[in-house]
């Protein structure tokens, strides 16, 4: 109950400031561009790219575990 007072109070305030809109969309096209567009090129699925079956990946992962 406590969590829904403060969420509802926080985007009252968010909205009564034109910074804060600007604040928010901001952060959220900055999330966006992060991790839907910069992270798949700079962090590709390391497993799928070096091997082809699912056994290799698994006895690669279990030696990197083990060591």
């Amino acid at each position: 109950m406590k969590f829904d007072k403060i969420c509802k109070y926080c985007i009252s305030e968010i909205r009564k400031n034109s910074i804060g809109v600007a604040v928010v969309i901001f952060a959220v096209t900055t999330f966006l561009i992060l991790f839907l567009i910069i992270k798949p090129y700079f962090f590709p699925h390391f497993l799928e790219t070096k091997f082809e079956t699912e056994e290799e990946r698994g006895r690669y992962v279990l030696e990197r575990l083990i060591r």
